[in-house]
């Protein structure tokens, strides 16, 4: 982190060159902003906090800087019209947060001490199971190719997607308490198997085209490997490859996509046109960091909102939080299904997106509440979402057993996505989310410690 805040204090007059004073601050406010939440965690990975700021330094200060890098910015020139205003409002949302965070500190201190315990390397195997399982049934249904992929995808059949995506979900877990083993045990055989358990993972849904099933875990499980092996240089070692191998990934599914929803994949010749389509790639490398970029660059968004607010569009006020109790509720039972687009209306009412369906542009949370009541929405709800957030790590995450690493494979993916999420999401990830993956935390623990019983009384 001393490495990082170096190369960013030397980037300080970088910004200034490329971009003109008033965005230059915003740029570098929300830089700021950023560390300031990383710093209120302790810049350990092993925190929701931690995911937040690191998510918002990615997606807020960043982007824009990237997209300064580029001949032209990557988004909509309407839309980077107003950049200034998310990076602002992403540095007073990010401070919010951080100051929410550090209030958790006095809240008095009654942590749960779970029992830790070396988990057994039957975990492992299990995984692999569980992800048998969930492919085969995803195949069996219709829902295991992406709908980009294959145009038969079984809609009729979606309502099974959550279900089966929890006990996927389960399986992960077993994955990351592989690796937990590893640091407990410190044996060549259990860090052969947990690579071996990641890469058939990824193996296995690799073809379905879909990148949540297939590396999503992958974020996740190298901040628990970062949080719990003390040497360094295999820290970065690891961090590196799980930087690559993402970008490969991502650049790979994508293109993968692409040419399997055009027809051009054919048995016949494998997987050569993505490999073509790679050396294609690079040859036009300007167009491929454009488009990565682009991907990036959800907080226009967030400016697009501050801009309009209230000027344009008024305030949109918090009248539909008596509403919100409905989406505690499973989706068969919701007298309101469409609640759950609420933040994807706001895109399109925005200007941002023009399609609740295929608009790929969310709200984000920050533009989200400052729509609903203005600067003082904002600094109030990152502050208490700081707040919960850090009474969590606090209370939970203080500690790394089997528990806690359970319970951050099965909730961080959600606090991954907070950045981009609307207040609704939020609100659900806090209290149905939450409640769910602790129950569903404590029933895999229990589970694990049954296995283990031979040497672990609870």
């Amino acid at each position: 982190m001393l490495l990082l805040l170096l190369v960013g204090i030397s980037a300080v007059g970088w910004i200034w060159g490329l971009a003109d004073p008033r965005l230059a601050i915003g740029i570098i406010g929300a830089f700021i902003g950023s560390f300031a939440v990383l710093a209120t965690a302790r810049f350990c990975p092993f925190s929701l906090v931690f995911l937040v700021g690191l998510t918002h330094l990615i997606f807020y200060p960043l982007a824009a800087f990237l997209n300064l890098l580029l001949d032209t910015p990557a988004v909509r020139p309407d839309l980077w019209d107003s950049v200034d205003l998310a990076m602002a409002g992403g540095a007073i949302g990010c401070l919010s947060l951080a100051f929410g965070s550090w209030l958790s500190r006095f809240v008095p201190a009654r942590r749960t001490e779970f029992p830790d315990f070396t988990p057994p390397r039957v975990t492992g195997l299990i995984s692999i199971a569980i992800q048998i399982i969930v492919a085969s049934l995803l195949f069996a249904l219709g829902l295991y190719y992406h709908s980009s992929v294959t145009g038969e995808y079984a809609f009729h059949n979606i309502h099974y997607v959550n279900a089966l995506v929890i006990i996927s979900w389960a399986g992960h877990a077993g994955l990351f308490l592989q690796v937990y083993r590893y640091s407990k045990t410190g044996k060549t055989y259990d860090a052969l198997l947990a690579t071996g358990v990641i890469i058939f993972t990824i193996a296995l849904f690799a073809p379905s085209g879909s990148r949540t099933q297939t590396f999503q875990f992958l974020p996740l499980l190298a901040f628990l490997f970062l949080t719990i092996e003390k040497r360094i240089l295999v820290k970065y070692a690891i961090l590196g490859i799980v930087v690559v191998m993402g970008l490969l990934l991502t650049v790979g599914m994508g293109i993968y996509r692409d040419l399997s929803g055009l027809g051009i994949l054919s048995e016949k010749e494998g997987i050569a046109p993505i490999f073509d389509m790679f050396r294609s790639g690079m040859e036009s490398l300007d167009e491929s960091e454009a488009l990565v970029v682009q991907r990036l660059s959800d907080f226009v968004a967030t400016g697009r909102i501050i801009d309009y607010t209230p000027g344009a569009i008024p305030c949109r006020g918090f009248k539909d939080v008596g509403d919100w109790w409905q989406m505690l509720l499973p989706g068969v039972f919701r007298p309101d299904i469409e609640l759950a687009m609420d933040g994807a209306r706001e895109t399109v009412k925005y200007g941002v997106s023009t399609s609740t369906e295929f608009g790929s542009s969310p709200v984000m949370i920050i533009g989200d509440l400052y729509g609903r009541g203005g600067w003082f929405a904002l600094v109030l709800g990152m502050g208490m979402i700081g707040f919960a957030l850090g009474t969590l790590d606090r209370r939970i995450l203080f500690r790394t057993s089997p528990f806690t690493v359970i319970f951050f494979a099965l909730f961080g993916r959600h606090i991954f996505s907070l950045v981009s999420s609307s207040t609704l999401n939020v609100f659900v990830m806090l209290t149905r989310e939450l409640v769910l993956m602790l129950l569903l935390t404590y029933a895999l623990n229990r589970a694990v410690a049954f296995i283990d019983r031979k040497t672990f009384v609870w």
